[in-house]
């Protein structure tokens, strides 16, 4: 594709997809990136500008007028006034909603934590999203894009204390049942021992039985 970077590695060509899959998608926004991840791609190459409320937002020129119309400076502008921009589409139209300049915590957020950067679809991470929202109305009233990130971020780590736990649970309880094995195995050794005939007791060694009940 006229929009994809080659880059040789080991003599195998590596693809990166140029501000996502621009030939497919409009540049730089969250269609062309998941367009970008639904396919083989090495890598994805995008333009990041710091804009004046210092949020990272992904746009190629200075301003928006050849890809929205818009004369609007980016650095001069807040990403609050940016995002409300809808960018052409590839046959030059607008309408519609889902392109506009994405930030790079917005890819993070909304398509990493929904699972559905790779897959282009529902999935467990989309029920989970919705069940975390609808908690998140419940408790604030309204959910704020950092009500969202503390919120997965207190889920994350209760998900490592949880695993620590059951981990150590797992060490506990094998090596619990390692040791019950063992301790029944030679109490039914020495039950066989002192099962045993006199005629049958001379022919092992006193050190012979001692060591097949202790080791």
């Amino acid at each position: 594709m006229a929009d994809t970077l080659k880059l040789q590695c080991a003599n195998k060509p590596l693809m990166v997809a140029h501000r996502g899959v621009s030939g497919l998608e409009k540049e730089n926004t969250n269609a062309a990136f998941i367009a970008a991840g639904n396919r083989s791609y090495y890598g994805i190459e995008t333009d990041v500008r710091l804009v004046k409320d210092g949020t990272y937002v992904c746009i190629h020129d200075a301003n928006t007028e050849r890809v929205a119309g818009d004369n609007v400076v980016a650095e001069d502008c807040s990403y609050e006034l940016l995002r409300k921009i809808r960018l052409f589409d590839r046959d030059g139209t607008k309408g519609r909603e889902d392109l506009c300049l994405p930030t790079m915590m917005s890819n993070i957020v909304d398509y990493g934590i929904n699972g559905t950067l790779f897959t282009g679809g529902a999935s467990l991470g989309d029920a989970l999203h919705g069940g975390m929202l609808a908690l998140l109305g419940a408790m604030f009233g309204k959910v704020e894009g950092m009500h969202i990130i503390v919120a997965y971020g207190i889920l994350m780590l209760t998900t490592v204390l949880l695993g620590g736990f059951f981990g150590t649970m797992c060490a506990y309880t094998a090596a619990r049942a390692a040791q019950g094995f063992g301790n029944d195995l030679r109490c039914h050794a020495f039950g066989k021992v002192m099962s045993l005939s006199l005629e049958q007791t001379d022919k092992f060694t006193t050190g012979s039985l001692v060591t097949r009940m202790t080791s």
